[in-house]
């Protein structure tokens, strides 16, 4: 048997009557079972979007992890790379000419070397160069072998001490006497101590 369909009546006011005005029809109400349907596929919309946001959630973890893993790999990498530039390029602190006794060991000449008066050599001594001979009297002198004019090194010619960059020329006594060195070169105190040449600042006796 079919089941007739219930009409609802649309009461209408006297105005509305007479000047024709139509009011819409109220909804028809949903079945139950429809309304039961509807309500069962938003859950199942609702947990498939909740599930599918519960499996990208891992997903997305783990690719943050593997880019910030990446981007420690690439700023180690250029930490590694720079390095040596900058080891390289830094200012070196100077290292000390002289140890805590106020002395430095002699190098490239021996005590043999100037055994004589009138014989000398070059040598250096830390990081700078030297110039020792033995005097006339039989003493042992010593001057600091970098030209006061442009920095080059001065070399012992017998009679006088000679730089050859700019023709420079300077006595026994480390004095300045020809060509453009405007100081006399810086006297050390030299002496042998246990079959080894040293040299120390002048006023300082290197101490035993």
């Amino acid at each position: 048997m079919s089941k007739a369909k219930k009409r609802t009546r649309v009461e209408r006011s006297p105005v509305e009557a007479e000047e024709g005005i139509e009011l819409p029809a109220p909804e028809q109400e949903k079945a139950p079972e429809v309304a039961s349907a509807e309500a069962t596929s938003s859950q199942k919309s609702a947990l498939a979007e909740a599930s599918e946001d519960a499996s990208a959630e891992p997903v997305m973890k783990d690719r943050r992890r593997f880019l910030a893993a990446m981007g420690g790999l690439g700023l180690a990498w250029c930490a590694g790379a720079m390095y040596p530039v900058y080891k390289f390029l830094a200012p070196k602190a100077a290292e000390p000419l002289f140890d805590e006794e106020g002395k430095a060991v002699v190098e490239k000449i021996t005590p043999a070397d100037v055994a004589q008066p009138g014989m000398g050599k070059n040598g250096g001594y830390g990081s700078r160069g030297v110039i020792v001979y033995r005097d006339a009297s039989g003493n042992l002198r010593a001057f600091d072998s970098k030209c006061t004019h442009a920095g080059c090194n001065v070399a012992f010619k017998t009679t006088e001490f000679y730089c050859a960059c700019h023709g420079g020329v300077y006595d026994l006594n480390g004095k300045n006497v020809s060509g453009p060195p405007p100081e006399p070169l810086p006297e050390l105190r030299a002496f042998e101590r246990d079959g080894i040449l040293y040299v120390s600042p002048m006023g300082e006796e290197g101490r035993s």
